[in-house]
């Protein structure tokens, strides 16, 4: 497993606290399943919904917590994750 993916969207998570709520405390954050959610409620179906129309699936949160789950296993490549934090980063200055 690639630390260095999970790191950037831990990275992005971090420095957007007054947004996002990271789920995992930091000692016990995995890298292969990346949980946050919004300090606002109303935005992570909006982030979800927004999140389909570019290509990112199955970002929905557990079905008892919620939130947003980002799956980082091998299969999933740093262009990808970069692909993501894009995205997240744009809609968290837009939204």
């Amino acid at each position: 497993m690639d630390i260095s993916k999970a790191n950037k969207i831990y990275r992005l998570i971090d420095e957007n606290l007054e947004k996002l709520i990271p789920l995992a405390p930091k000692d016990l954050r995995s890298t292969s399943n990346i949980v946050f959610d919004f300090k606002d409620e109303k935005k992570a179906p909006l982030f979800l919904q927004q999140s389909i129309n570019k290509g990112f699936i199955g970002l929905n949160g557990h079905r008892s917590i919620g939130g947003i789950r980002v799956s980082n296993y091998n299969s999933v490549n740093l262009k990808m994750i970069e692909d993501f934090t894009q995205h997240l980063q744009s809609f968290l200055l837009n939204n």
